[in-house]
């Protein structure tokens, strides 16, 4: 039943609301948010790489087919909730400076360059990092097996350099950081030959390590635990388990019935619960609570939100869009 039910769409949405978790009050669970950026690019690696191999090849209409698929996925929904988000801070205030200049407002409404930017929706600046490792991959990174390999040595000795030299946010908060989680993702597929006689013992032991070790290292990062990870090696060590998690989850096709119904929905859910969740919470604490609410009500309560406007989102703007993505598909596919 685990495994029936433990899908990538699932586990996405629960990356998204391990974020959510993470900005009710960093203070509280101070490690959840990295971790969770962190398997999203892992598995924005893993997904990419099969898509592009998968789906569009190496031509020139495979690659302008990939790149206008995937500003279909992300940009109506981002408007939508940038829309939303904008009104909730002309009407109450902002929590934080937003953008004031030509270029900080055309790099929000094209969610590109927005790292150490002020931005409008505050977790935005993991898509435009993610935007950029698309292209990236795209055009050559992801292009071959051999180019896969070649990217994760590279990216290899490029953490390694990193982390020498820098404490942990300079690695978190930038372009290079993030190419051992991508790369890795990408590797995973490139290897899934090699994997795939072993995803037998993977799936008894990666799956649940993917859900519980998130809670472990937050626990140790919070000081609550003797064991004392590290906060540089415990997130490297989720890159490896949740890239494995990823690969086996990916390995059967998702269940029909009521359990493939679920996935997808919770997949489709995972975006705009990442766009939206900041707004909302913020929302509860500037609007609704005249006292500093406890952690459990602003979290449940801010997540039964985040989970209802998100669904709006899905079918007010996420679904009306696949029709489009799918033209995009077939285009990119014909001769």
């Amino acid at each position: 039943m685990l495994r029936a039910l433990l899908k990538l769409g699932t586990f996405r949405c629960y990356l998204a609301i391990l974020v959510a978790a993470y900005h009710v009050d960093p203070a509280t669970l101070p490690a959840t948010g990295l971790i969770a950026v962190f398997g999203f690019y892992t598995i924005s690696g893993f997904l990419i790489s099969r898509v592009i191999d998968q789906r569009y090849g190496n031509g020139v209409r495979g690659f302008v087919g990939f790149l206008a698929n995937r500003a279909a996925r992300l940009y109506p929904a981002y408007w939508f909730f940038l829309a939303l988000s904008a009104l909730v801070f002309v009407t109450f205030g902002a929590p934080r400076r937003l953008p004031d200049s030509f270029a900080d407002l055309s790099a929000n409404l094209l969610m590109i360059d927005l790292l150490g930017r002020p931005s409008i929706i505050a977790p935005a600046w993991t898509i435009s990092i993610e935007i950029t490792y698309y292209v990236s991959m795209a055009a050559l990174l992801a292009r071959s097996r051999n180019a896969i390999r070649a990217w994760w040595i590279a990216s290899l000795v490029v953490t390694v350099l990193m982390l020498r030299d820098l404490a942990w946010p300079s690695f978190y908060f930038s372009y290079l950081g993030p190419t051992i989680c991508f790369s890795s993702g990408a590797m995973i597929y490139a290897s899934r030959e090699l994997l795939r006689p072993h995803v037998g013992w993977m799936k008894l032991w990666s799956i649940p390590l993917a859900i519980f070790l998130p809670i472990a290292l937050t626990v140790d990062a919070a000081g609550w635990s003797p064991l004392h990870f590290g906060v540089v090696s415990a997130l490297l060590c989720s890159i490896f388990v949740t890239g494995i998690a990823i690969f086996c989850m990916d390995d059967a096709a998702v269940p029909k019935g009521w359990i493939g119904a679920v996935d997808r929905f919770l997949g489709d859910l995972s975006y705009p619960v990442y766009l939206s969740h900041y707004t909302v919470i913020y929302l509860f604490r500037k609007v609704v609570f005249a006292t500093p609410p406890d952690w459990w009500s602003l979290a449940l309560l801010s997540l039964f939100s985040t989970i209802a406007v998100s669904s709006a989102g899905v079918l007010l703007v996420e679904r009306p869009v696949q029709n489009l993505r799918e033209r995009i598909r077939r285009w990119s596919v014909s001769v």
